[in-house]
């Protein structure tokens, strides 16, 4: 789909003239039609904000400090295929904050500056234990990984 037709429609949609139930225009400018029939449509469905909202708050009693967004932030990347960027990821931490009641605040670059204090978190979370990280960090990923695996089979 082109620059020009993806610009008509997001605006015939932001006007309220076109309603289309499965359109989908991601805050990157990506827009496409999901098939929620396939697993990939599945996963964009359901990997929601709400979600990620509903599982923090499931696991923050692990949580030591802001800086366990890293930890967060790890798992969503490389279990869940999160795209988003790290201060996508705080700002919406940071509005999930206010919905979910959540114990701790997300600033403006706490993710950077984590991982520039742990270069652990540059590896995959599955190597983790191999590498001797933090159990902590291991156990808050394992937590939160089922906790948002949960979130996700009830949409199912």
């Amino acid at each position: 789909m082109n620059d020009e037709l993806k610009m008509r429609l997001f605006q015939a949609i932001a006007s309220g003239g076109l309603r289309v139930t499965n359109l989908i225009l991601e805050n990157t400018g990506s827009l496409y039609f999901n098939d929620y029939g396939t697993a990939e449509g599945q996963r964009r469905q359901v990997l929601s904000r709400e979600a990620i909202g509903r599982a923090v708050k499931a696991v923050q009693d692990q949580f030591w400090g802001n800086s366990s967004y890293a930890i967060i932030f790890c798992a969503l990347r490389d279990c869940f295929d999160y795209t988003e960027n790290a201060s996508l990821f705080e700002s919406t931490i940071n509005e999930l904050q206010q919905e979910y009641a959540l114990d701790y605040a997300c600033p403006q670059n706490t993710i950077y500056s984590t991982f520039h204090n742990n270069t652990y978190l540059q590896l995959p979370v599955d190597k983790w234990e191999a590498n001797h990280v933090k159990p902590r960090s291991v156990l808050l990923v394992k937590a939160f990984r089922t906790a948002l695996e949960r979130e996700l089979d009830s949409f199912r």
